[in-house]
């Protein structure tokens, strides 16, 4: 099988960013896969 290595974000850290929040503050740096904002 293949490993696609797909973060998975929650809606609070969704709605989060969309209002401006930093992902640092919200946590995305913590996630087991990395998420790629760019």
């Amino acid at each position: 099988g293949a490993d696609y290595q797909l973060p998975v974000l929650h809606l609070p850290q969704l709605v989060g960013l969309a209002l401006g929040i930093p992902a640092r503050e919200l946590g995305l740096d913590r996630h087991i896969t990395p998420v790629d904002l760019k």
